[in-house]
């Protein structure tokens, strides 16, 4: 509950602090892109992750953050 809590806050305060509607549907689209690559490495499509990482630019987890495979930075 902790985390949708957290997630929550995060959404309203990018809601509250954009004021570009462009940038905020970029943020959304990144933030979709993510969320579909962390769903295709959980489910066991690494290649389908790695690849829509490559052509959206971001960052793909190793797995190494069991709740978190994508990230702003690389695993250690």
């Amino acid at each position: 509950m902790v985390v949708l809590r957290k997630r929550s806050e995060l959404l309203e305060q990018v809601e509250s602090e954009v004021t570009n509607p462009a940038e905020l549907e970029e943020w959304y689209d990144t933030r979709l892109d993510r969320w579909v690559a962390d769903w295709a490495l959980r489910s066991g499509y690494d290649e389908t992750a790695h690849q829509l990482a490559h052509e959206k630019e971001i960052e793909v987890g190793t797995g190494c953050l069991p709740s978190l495979a994508i990230t702003h930075e690389p695993c250690q």
